[in-house]
């Protein structure tokens, strides 16, 4: 089952990227049903690599960029589904920091500091503190590339790389 509540699901507003990334996250055990479902039928050509897959044979990641590409290309076109897939590459699977990254300065007042759940928020990378907690304790949040183990953490004024999760990137210029 797709579903937002499960949140798997991969809708057609996502943007390119988002939708590749999605795909790709989907359970081995799962792809072949998803394939099926999502390509309209429109696989023969895998037919047999789907089979030896079945066998426990052949490379399920490379049928899932196969997917993916598939999927994006339908909905975005083959150059959006060729970007999506290098930035996949080199961001998810190679752990790289992608090309462009947005970047955007906040304010930390007359403290000095502001604590890493307020900057998380205010750079728009997390929708609550309660998220923002949950990503430091799964050791998805990461500052100029260090772990951040504790969401009590504060930071001073500077340029900071944030990280949050595989695919959430935003430079924060902290101004006094």
């Amino acid at each position: 089952k797709m579903s937002k509540s499960l949140g798997n699901a991969i809708s057609i507003t996502d943007t390119a990227e988002d939708m590749y990334g999605k795909l790709m996250s989907i359970p081995d055990t799962r792809m072949c049903e998803y394939f099926d479902l999502l390509s309209a039928g429109d696989w023969e050509e895998e037919r047999a690599e789907f089979d030896a897959f079945r066998r426990g044979q052949g490379d399920p990641l490379a049928l899932k960029h196969r997917l993916a590409n598939l999927i994006v290309t339908r909905i975005h076109g083959a150059a959006a589904a060729r970007e999506s897939a290098e930035r996949f590459t080199r961001v998810v699977q190679r752990k790289q920091v992608p090309d462009e990254i947005r970047e955007q300065a906040l304010r930390i007042g007359a403290a000095g500091e502001i604590g890493l759940l307020d900057l998380l928020e205010q750079a728009g990378l997390i929708q609550s503190r309660g998220e923002g907690r949950r990503l430091v304790e799964q050791g998805a949040i990461s500052i100029d590339g260090n772990r951040i183990a504790d969401a009590l953490q504060k930071f001073s004024a500077g340029s900071y790389l944030v990280r949050a999760g595989k695919r959430k990137f935003v430079r924060v210029l902290l101004e006094p």
